[in-house]
């Protein structure tokens, strides 16, 4: 299983979460946020397929699994003002 690494960071009253999730599709990626629990969840899937072809062999390798990181949010967090970047 794939296990993102994040980065938090506090600036001028609010935090920025920087997850490395190398060959994942923004599209593969998903932001919950359980407001009760003052979690957030990172969740995704990462699918990946290479191919190569030679006059004596063909290879393919596939590398594919689900991930999820969840992270307790600050107490002082303000959960509505979520928002991502690229």
């Amino acid at each position: 299983m794939l296990r993102p690494v994040v980065d938090i960071a506090e600036k001028d009253r609010l935090y920025e979460i920087t997850a490395e999730i190398p060959g994942v599709d923004e599209k593969d990626i998903h932001l919950d946020l359980d407001l009760e629990g003052d979690t957030l969840i990172i969740r995704g899937e990462k699918q990946q397929s290479q191919e190569q072809k030679n006059d004596n062999y063909h290879r393919i390798e596939r590398s594919y699994g689900s991930f999820q990181r969840v992270l307790t949010l600050p107490e002082d967090a303000k959960p509505d003002s979520l928002r991502t970047v690229s």
